[in-house]
């Protein structure tokens, strides 16, 4: 699913430069990506753990074939703005399902390895994925690029159809669907009150700067679509090495470590981004920045699964999804209004700096509301491996 998202992120980020559009069409485009998780994290949270996961992910999939296909037509701004909202849709309904069956496949215990071997793999295809997308769009150009995601979408597809394990969905012993919210669940859990809390502050800082990203590149660094392809290639790198690391973290206060620590190290990585002299220099620090970006969120996801019962799981992953999303948008539109003032350089320097602040911040709440006892005691009892 990643490979097909970043085929189509990369196609339609080169078509909106390429037709003259400045960092506010690009800030759009993330903005479309990021809206569908904020506008269905409850209703995608409530599917996951009520409505049978082999059926959402049938559904999903193919409002994403459907899209992709719609994305290589001849088309204005608007009306791919409006297919993309589909595709993205289709992927945050698909989400918290897939989230959520990982420990019904390998138990509570296995969440963690799990975590590092899927970081390992998105790492790999995403960054794939995004290198064939502008090798792609600079020999077939930009309409017909979102067919590879298509057949990439057929393949996943078949893959969930061949899958065995599925969630019915859950209800209480009364036979009634349980009611309880993911956010109340949050609310009541302090360490994950406190790590949403600091992601927030963390994306509102930093995530702006993938607006200005392909300005660095294309107008700064004077590259091509394949030269930002390949940028993505080495995140990927990076991202890879995580995985590696993050599958032998195995405690809370190990993943909260990680987590604080990886993001006040990708604020530093900004700053080093924003002042890259060479294409070359700005491809090191992408691996760098993946590193220690993925590090953090590798431990993100498990702690948060591992930290609520396993009825609530969709819910919560999607609220977790949708606050982050939300604060993404906001970050987006500030991006696209401080890059087109300020220029990419001096953007990626002053949100590496914020970034930094918000690690901080985050860390210190977040080491106040955890206590290994306290915490232990309040997890979930492992959920029982079951198909």
């Amino acid at each position: 699913m990643m490979a097909t998202l970043s085929v189509v992120t990369v196609a339609l980020l080169m078509r909106v430069h390429d037709s003259g559009h400045g960092p506010w069409a690009t800030s759009a485009v993330f903005v479309v990506l990021a809206v569908p998780s904020v506008l269905g994290m409850t209703v995608a949270g409530e599917l996951a753990d009520r409505v049978d996961s082999r059926r959402l992910l049938v559904s999903a999939l193919t409002a994403q074939l459907v899209a992709t296909l719609a994305l290589s037509s001849r088309a204005g701004l608007v009306w791919t703005l409006g297919w993309l909202f589909v595709f993205e849709a289709g992927f945050v309904l698909a989400s918290p399902v897939w989230t959520a069956l990982v420990p019904r496949i390998v138990g509570d215990e296995g969440v963690q390895r799990v975590a590092g071997a899927q970081m390992v793999a998105s790492s790999v295809a995403q960054p794939l994925g995004a290198a064939a997308a502008g090798l792609l769009v600079d020999r077939i150009g930009h309409l017909r690029t979102p067919l590879a995601a298509a057949a990439l979408t057929v393949v996943v597809l078949g893959v969930t159809l061949a899958l065995r394990t599925r969630r019915p969905g859950h209800r209480d012993p009364a036979g009634r669907q349980v009611r309880r919210g993911g956010l109340d669940h949050i609310r009541r859990e302090p360490v994950l009150a406190a790590l949403l809390a600091g992601a927030v502050i963390l994306v509102i800082g930093v995530q702006g700067v993938t607006v200005v990203e392909v300005f660095l590149v294309r107008d700064a660094l004077h590259a091509s679509a394949s030269a930002y392809g390949l940028g993505e290639l080495a995140f990927g790198i990076g991202s890879v090495l995580a995985g590696v690391l993050v599958a032998r973290v195995a405690t809370d206060a190990g993943r909260l470590r990680t987590i604080v620590g990886g993001f006040a190290l990708t604020g530093l990585v900004c700053v080093g981004i924003g002042l890259a002299p060479s294409l070359a220099v700005y491809w090191a620090l992408l691996v760098f920045l993946g590193l220690t970006n993925a590090a953090a969120n590798g431990c993100l996801g498990p702690i948060v699964v591992l930290r609520t019962p396993e009825h609530l799981r969709g819910r919560v992953v999607a609220v977790v999804s949708g606050v982050v999303s939300a604060a993404s948008v906001i970050s987006l539109v500030a991006g696209g209004f401080v890059g087109t003032r300020l220029g990419p350089r001096t953007t990626f320097v002053a949100a590496g700096l914020l970034g930094v602040a918000a690690a901080v911040a985050m860390g210190v709440r977040v080491w106040r509301a955890f206590s290994p006892g306290v915490a232990d005691a309040a997890r979930p009892e492992p959920a029982a491996v079951g198909r």
